[in-house]
């Protein structure tokens, strides 16, 4: 997901794991250790696509929870209304992200470029 970071303008945030306090789930965090504990988290039961879309929608909702940033951010529909929270959807055992404003995938986790996403 770094990649993803990096080429859509925002490698400034340099995401790893945080384990919760208490629980056995982890959640993206940025490198001074805030994070956003929403939603399901990377729990021990989750594996291959599973595991990459709840990594995905962590780094995406501590970016937006803590930078106030929404990202990514489809480069055609971003101005446009929100109509959906998710990020990212697991479609066929793959990882996508996906435009929250058409809900249209935009690119496999991991593979989006600046012509899909929009930058900042």
């Amino acid at each position: 997901m770094q990649q993803d970071l990096d080429v859509t303008g925002y490698g400034q945030y340099r995401m790893q794991a945080r384990l919760d306090p208490g629980r056995p789930i982890m959640f993206a965090s940025l490198p001074d250790g805030s994070y956003w504990n929403a939603g399901g988290g990377m729990t021990p039961d989750l594996e291959g696509s599973r595991l990459l879309c709840a990594a995905a929608g962590s780094v995406s909702a501590t970016i937006e929870e803590i930078h106030e940033i929404e990202w990514p951010v489809c480069a055609v529909h971003g101005d446009g209304p929100r109509i959906s929270w998710d990020p990212v959807a697991c479609i066929r055992k793959v990882a996508w992200w996906q435009c929250t404003r058409a809900r249209h995938t935009l690119a496999p986790v991991g593979h989006l470029t600046a012509e899909i996403a929009r930058t900042p």
